[in-house]
């Protein structure tokens, strides 16, 4: 691959825009510092010299390419993280980074009688898939997963408990 541009987002993710002179580049992606790589074209063009990338304040990704002449938007987001509002109900996720099993812990819980909502967001903000906890009057405050569902990297984790929804970004190893 030759690397013809790059970004960094918020979170320490690599962006690589790459060239297309011996076939299907576009854009990569790294969540581990470049030791591993995988494409990420959903709205940006794969087959094209990729001359700069930008992350914009909405965390869309622009790709800008050289044949064709043109700018490109990702489909969906990158993941963002909302700190503020995990703090609001006092939320851990533990370990992170994590290998197989990933721990929620929701302290002070006040909204008991609510189902609990635990989605996975890809680094795209394509969700991966959705865990419902039914009643939440009826668990303890810590929920065990089992992450077999998601290969390593980074994701978004987002709880939601009645109104109110809670971020995280994770790191499978």
């Amino acid at each position: 691959h030759v690397v013809t541009s790059f970004a960094v987002d918020d979170f320490g993710g690599i962006y690589a825009g790459c060239d297309s002179d011996f076939g299907r580049e576009g854009v990569k992606y790294s969540y581990n510092d470049g030791l591993s790589w995988e494409a990420l074209n959903a709205g940006l063009h794969d087959d094209a010299y990729i001359t700069s990338l930008a992350i914009s304040p909405a965390n869309y990704i622009f790709a800008a390419t050289y044949s064709p002449n043109k700018l490109y938007k990702s489909v969906n987001p990158i993941v963002s993280i909302s700190e503020k509002s995990r703090e609001q109900l006092d939320i851990k996720v533990f370990p992170n980074p994590f290998n197989e099993k990933l721990f929620v812990q929701i302290n002070n819980m006040d909204n008991r009688g609510n189902d609990i909502y635990i989605q996975f967001y890809n680094v795209s903000g394509i969700k991966i898939t959705e865990i419902k906890i039914y009643n939440s009057i009826t668990v303890s405050n810590q929920i065990k997963i089992d992450t077999d569902f998601i290969k390593p990297g980074m994701y978004l984790m987002k709880i939601i408990i009645g109104q109110e929804n809670y971020s995280i970004k994770i790191l499978k190893k």
